[in-house]
């Protein structure tokens, strides 16, 4: 929440599988498949989301339990909500700000270093311990003469027990390796914002460099004044949204030659390399399917011993070993420029580390267990048909009174015709009303009691 504002969150359902995409053509990236459980209009806390996620978190919990279902269920989400679900030390912290290790900022700069992933047993430890140290607080405020606080115990946390606190959302017996998946289109997003920002602080010496390079982005599509200016000023770059950063990838290889052409070779070596890697990388993590040759060709690094006869298993295999090269050269190079600020490796984001260490083994756990590649882990149609139901509450009442009533024709239209399909909603409001008289009284109900 940031200054009290009130945002609408909406969690979201959908069902994937190899079969539905590849033979029924179900594209995991679609919002049309996507199903909006309910719509939360309120501050974005740990309170709220608990109140959203607790009745779910116990359903999935009883269909495992007695053995009703073997699908198995993952929380994808961006890392804001992840780390208020799972209660974590934010990654701005100093000593262990990652999700999924007890890495901190630049240690994997150390090539003695390895980062080891939390299994579900270590991480359910770490929440046990925890708990109990939190029981003791009143003991410990005896010990130290002065009160225990919630401040102290995340910082006793982030010191002593990798990060990990059980102040999270989710319950105790979370299975957290298993169920959590890291979303690459925040990752995606993340990353390039930060090479952008460093591209700033690279040219901020010279302002004609500065002109030069504010014109070159004009070219790039859907970029305009209203995101270069920020950027030219020094005043950040939160005005790029995904289709600036999809476009910004696709003329990568220009902006590592409008560099070249603007500073001196040492200035931008590394920054280049890591910009053509992650070009790769980037690619390499929308692939939905990794064992078709013609699909994955393009990224497998001109591998000859993978070719369209090859087996999908080692097709698969190749675009696993192909990733972990890629990312590596784009961690390394990222290391000696766009990662550091002071020191080496201080810049290191939560969303930079998740590419290099945690998608390595998601990847092969993903083909393993369900013959898809990672671009499965993305929240674009999510993050549509989020877009859809603000635009709806917002521009479809006046955001007081009962909103479900005032914007469900609206919200009905849109999630049940698809973006294709959507048809405008009447200006005559009794029109409209009397297109579902049904739909608008038996529905409106069912959100009320659900809200």
């Amino acid at each position: 929440m940031r200054n009290g504002t009130v945002v609408l969150m909406v969690p979201s359902i959908t069902l994937a599988s190899h079969n539905l995409i590849k033979y029924l053509g179900i594209n995991p990236l679609s919002a049309l498949h996507i199903i909006t459980q309910c719509q939360i209009n309120g501050p974005e806390n740990r309170a709220v989301l608990f109140s959203v996620t607790e009745e779910r978190y116990k359903y999935f919990t009883d269909l495992k339990q007695y053995g009703e279902t073997k699908l198995p269920f993952y929380d994808m989400a961006d890392a804001k909500a992840l780390y208020m679900l799972l209660g974590h030390s934010h990654w701005s912290r100093k000593h262990k700000p990652f999700l999924g290790c007890a890495c901190g900022k630049g240690d994997c700069n150390n090539d003695n270093h390895q980062c080891v992933q939390w299994t579900d047993e270590t991480y359910k430890e770490k929440i046990k311990k925890s708990s109990l140290r939190w029981s003791k607080r009143d003991a410990i405020a005896r010990l130290r003469k002065e009160e225990y606080t919630i401040s102290d115990h995340r910082e006793w946390c982030d010191k002593r027990n990798d990060g990990i606190c059980h102040f999270g959302v989710v319950p105790e017996t979370y299975n957290f390796s298993s169920t959590i998946r890291y979303n690459v289109f925040h990752g995606r997003g993340n990353v390039c914002k930060k090479i952008i920002a460093y591209i700033r602080k690279i040219l901020g010496g010279n302002y004609e460099n500065l002109e030069q390079f504010a014109l070159f982005l004009q070219t790039i599509k859907g970029w305009g004044d209203y995101e270069i200016s920020p950027w030219l000023t020094g005043d950040g770059v939160a005005r790029l949204k995904g289709v600036h950063i999809k476009e910004f990838t696709h003329q990568i290889e220009e902006v590592t030659r409008m560099l070249s052409a603007l500073c001196l070779p040492h200035e931008v070596k590394y920054i280049n390399i890591a910009l053509l890697s992650y070009t790769k990388v980037s690619k390499m993590l929308g692939k939905i399917f990794i064992d078709e040759y013609d699909g994955v060709k393009d990224v497998l690094s001109g591998d000859p011993s993978i070719t369209s006869s090859s087996s999908e298993e080692n097709i698969a295999r190749a675009f696993v070993l192909a990733y972990k090269s890629s990312v590596k050269e784009f961690y390394d190079a990222g290391m000696k420029s766009f990662l550091t600020d002071s020191s080496t490796g201080d810049g290191e984001t939560f969303y930079v580390h998740n590419l290099r260490f945690y998608m390595p083994s998601i990847i092969d756990d993903t083909y393993k267990k369900h013959k898809l590649g990672p671009g499965i882990w993305s929240m674009e149609g999510f993050e549509y048909k989020n877009a859809q139901s603000k635009r709806a509450v917002y521009t479809h009442s006046n955001r007081k009174g009962n909103l479900p009533a005032q914007s469900l024709a609206h919200l009905y239209l849109i999630y049940t015709m698809g973006r294709q399909q959507q048809r405008k909603p009447k200006k005559n409001k009794k029109k409209t009303m009397e297109m579902l008289p049904t739909i608008n009284e038996n529905a409106v109900d069912a959100h009320v009691e659900l809200v």
